[in-house]
């Protein structure tokens, strides 16, 4: 197999959205030829992917911590009872203190979080099957989505929230804006 293939954004769009054609955030959604084959999808531009065998997905270790108390304020605005997605959670989690606990710090602000161009930059990849092997992948103004992302005085931290346990993660989630605020 090639080290890549591209496929361009107008033929994906002929069966549906392209950005959501080509979102795995796990590998068990993956196609089951991507699954069979090892193969990933990774945005390159707005109008491109490319298709090869990438190790894109990693996977998540849970550590239990010893829960320590918060309180979330009665905010007419912010309903606590039940959570409707991630940016309602993670606003619950940064009214409550939850998120200065997380970055360590009491001074945390929420900077970004949406879909913006990720800018130019390169990066190696390892194969699927052999780690050794690597292939460079190079991206010039891809979509990327953050969904918070938060600063301290000593750190930024980008986080991706999930609404559910998933066992493992798409790289590309947290590595391309990193990358571009890198």
């Amino acid at each position: 197999f090639p080290s890549h293939d591209t496929i361009e954004a107008n033929d994906i769009k002929r069966v549906r959205e392209p950005r959501l054609m080509a979102k795995f955030d796990e590998s068990h959604t993956l196609p089951e030829i991507f699954q069979h084959h090892r193969l990933s999808i990774l945005p390159i531009s707005r109008q491109a992917y490319v298709i090869g065998p990438y190790a894109t997905y990693r996977p998540l270790e849970y550590v239990q911590i010893a829960a320590r108390p918060f309180h979330i304020p009665q905010l007419d605005t912010l309903p606590t009872t039940q959570l409707h997605g991630e940016n309602h959670t993670l606003a619950v989690l940064y009214n409550s203190g939850v998120m200065q606990q997380i970055c360590n710090s009491p001074h945390v602000l929420p900077t970004f979080h949406g879909r913006m161009g990720s800018g130019v930059f390169a990066f190696q990849i390892a194969h699927s099957s052999t780690a050794q092997q690597q292939h460079t992948i190079a991206v010039h103004n891809a979509q990327i989505e953050i969904d918070a992302l938060y600063e301290t005085p000593d750190a930024v931290f980008i986080i991706e929230a999930k609404n559910k346990h998933v066992s493992d993660i798409n790289v590309r989630q947290l590595s391309n804006p990193y990358r571009d605020w890198e």
